[in-house]
């Protein structure tokens, strides 16, 4: 069966180019490792799952504080948490800070499963 030319098989993601520079993990000596260098194999890193509690609520506080100032999560039963709020709900292990961690960690294993998709992986080199 043959497809028309602009048709495509899955959905269309795109992954903004900053968050290829943006901490997604640590580097072995205990360093933020970006985005690129966790999808990398050739360099050795440790992401979301290999992380203790501590390392992940550092990972996500510096992803936070790259955040812009604009930024807002709303969530129900408590409102929009700016920027400023999120990083003090993160950094004192609130039930807040532990849902905006939750939030992180399915944000960065979206952006690690879309990049290492077969499909993006033709479209990266």
């Amino acid at each position: 069966m043959k497809r028309a030319k602009n048709t495509f098989v899955g959905p269309r993601v795109r992954v903004p180019r900053h968050e290829h520079s943006r901490p997604a993990g640590y580097l072995l000596n205990n360093e933020f490792a970006s985005l690129a260098e966790v999808i990398d194999p050739k360099i050795p890193t440790r992401n979301l799952v290999e992380l203790d509690a501590q390392q992940t609520r550092k990972l996500v506080v510096r992803r936070l504080q790259l955040a812009p100032e604009s930024f807002q999560v709303a969530m129900i039963g408590i409102g929009l948490v700016d920027k400023h709020r999120a990083i003090a709900e993160v950094e004192s292990d609130s039930r807040i800070g532990r849902y905006l961690i939750e939030i992180e960690r399915y944000v960065l294993d979206a952006l690690v499963s879309t990049v290492n998709s077969p499909r993006r992986r033709r479209t990266l080199r």
